[in-house]
This record gives structure tokens, C-alpha cells and sequence, in this order.
């Protein structure tokens, strides 16, 4: 049988369709959510985000094939900005230490690479966390951005 939420915050939906014998993952069926794609309308840039809470960063294998996946389909998008990883020691930035990319990062950067500062962006995307080999292409992106 579907594995069964250990947290709370699943949707009526999500609580039906692990319910479903029809939709076991013993027949290989999977759901994996995006925590956010986060976007800037006017300039179109985005990029996708992991966010995990209370210092664990650990992505299991399915899931992580699954976001490289993304990555590679969306990196040929010359506005995207990469997969990335934010980790909180607790849960937010106002409560402990943050990382990104495995990087510590201030409060100060994470509004700023939130804001898709090109520079900071650079800093921190060397270390996309979902697929090494995406890194060049997206960080040559960004270089033609800041000219």
C-alpha cells in the first residue's frame, strides 16, 4: 500500500489518492511535489525550490531523478535560474541558520537571490543541487543577463 503521510498538511485529494489500491506505489505510481516555483512576472526569470525545515536536506534517489528531470527541461529556458535547495536549521530564516546549495547564505542574500540578483545568483547556483552538468549552461545564462 501508498505510504501514508507522517505530517499533516495533506489535501483532501492528496489523502484520496493514497487511498487507491488502483494508484499503489508497489505499481510504480509516485507523486512528488515542487515546493515552489518561484518567478519574477516582468522579466520572466523563475526557478524551482526545495525547501526543507529543521536542517534535514536529505532528497531520496526517485525524487531526486524526478527534479533532475525538471532541471534539464527547464534549463533550456535562457530565463531559468536553476533547481535549488534551501535548507532552514528551524523553519524560516528568522529562526536559525540558513543554507542554500549546501552554502550558508545570509538573510540579507536570500532576499537578494530571491530577487534574482545576478550576482548572488552566480555565487550560489554553482552548487544546484539536482544536476552538476546543468551548472555551466545555466550560469552562462546568467552571465549574458548581467552584460
Amino acid at each position: 500500500m501508498t505510504k501514508q503521510r507522517i505530517y499533516e498538511g495533506g489535501t483532501e485529494f492528496s489523502i484520496w489518492i493514497r487511498q487507491q489500491q488502483e494508484l499503489d506505489s508497489q505499481l510504480s505510481y509516485h507523486c512528488y511535489d515542487v515546493d515552489y516555483i518561484w518567478t519574477h512576472f516582468q522579466t520572466g526569470q523563475f526557478m524551482l525550490i526545495e525547501e526543507k525545515r529543521y536542517g534535514w536536506d536529505n532528497i531520496k534517489a526517485p525524487a531526486h531523478y524526478l527534479f533532475a528531470r525538471l532541471n534539464k527541461l527547464c534549463s533550456k529556458d535562457t530565463l531559468y535560474r536553476g533547481y535549488h535547495l534551501i535548507c532552514f536549521e528551524n523553519t524560516s530564516p528568522e529562526n536559525g541558520k540558513i543554507q542554500i546549495n549546501h552554502k550558508d547564505i545570509t538573510k540579507e542574500d536570500l532576499l537578494k537571490f530571491l530577487q534574482f540578483d545576478p550576482q548572488v545568483l552566480l555565487k550560489y547556483t554553482k552548487g544546484d543541487f539536482v544536476s552538476q552538468k546543468l551548472v555551466p549552461k545555466i550560469v552562462d545564462h546568467l552571465k549574458k543577463l548581467r552584460k
